[in-house]
């Protein structure tokens, strides 16, 4: 049992090394280097590092522009419940990029991410009621 436990905390150190060596590259512009940090982190299900890498490919620091590579991240980790995935993911959602323009899913993302006390998520949900309704029902 100890056996088991001292590997399972060996694993996640690990995992958890990739995503904060992906920071301190990005912190020092090093893109590419992060990118390939942030990309084992997040293959391993780290939702931090899926979502700084989605920023990565959507803005395209360190990688080509890839919007629904960007998508498809957030919404690794929006389904694993993190708000800053879903305030992402239904960025892309009321943008139309890498992903169908969709406001109520944008909506329904806000939604999830503002319960858990996400400001940025209550602000776009305010604006997305006021100029399109239908979309908040």
């Amino acid at each position: 049992m100890k056996y088991i436990l001292v590997l399972t905390f060996m694993i996640s150190s690990l995992l958890a090394g990739n995503y904060e060596k992906g920071m301190t590259a990005y912190n020092q512009g090093n893109y590419k280097k992060a990118v390939r940090l942030y990309t084992l982190s997040a293959n391993e299900g780290n939702c931090n590092a899926q979502v700084k890498l989605g920023l990565m490919y959507e803005i395209g620091f360190g990688i080509n522009q890839d919007y629904k590579e960007a998508a498809r991240l957030y919404t690794l980790c929006a389904n694993q419940g993190n708000a800053d995935g879903q305030l992402h993911l239904g960025l892309m959602y009321v943008m139309g990029q890498g992903v169908k323009l969709d406001k109520t899913a944008a909506f329904n993302w806000w939604s999830q991410a503002a319960k858990q006390g996400n400001s940025k998520a209550q602000n776009y949900l305010d604006k997305l009621c006021k100029t399109s309704p239908s979309a908040c029902k």
